[in-house]
């Protein structure tokens, strides 16, 4: 056997091995810029859907805010609209007496929503 034959096989196995590196490292660089890209896409895409939404839903509870606000400016119309709507309700499907009952109890409960329960002393 020849003294330069092993080294001759050294290196080419080294040369494979760099060639199988580089080649590994270029594929995944290649895998994580489309992985990249596409994580960007979907960001963007859901970015401009939701702000739209999202600034109706805030307009939405900012007329909300101010009309619970101002709930005791209307409490008979609140009390009587809500007692009147659920009563019918109950009316049409069991009959007039439950229909008072349900009337009397939701009239209760919203006028401890519109105006609070009395304080305790």
């Amino acid at each position: 056997m020849s003294s330069g034959k092993p080294n001759e096989n050294v290196e080419k196995a080294k040369l494979i091995l760099k060639s199988s590196i580089r080649s590994l490292v270029n594929s995944t660089n290649c895998f994580l810029g489309s992985l990249e890209d596409t994580t960007h896409t979907t960001k963007e895409f859901a970015a401009s859907r939701l702000r739209p939404v999202l600034n109706q839903m805030k307009h939405g509870l900012e007329k909300g805010i101010v009309l619970y606000e101002q709930r005791e400016y209307y409490g008979p119309q609140i009390i009587g609209a809500t007692t009147a709507s659920v009563a019918s309700m109950v009316a049409i499907r069991r009959g007039k007496v439950p229909a008072s009952l349900v009337g009397g109890v939701t009239a209760a409960v919203m006028y401890s929503v519109v105006y609070g329960l009395p304080k305790q002393v």
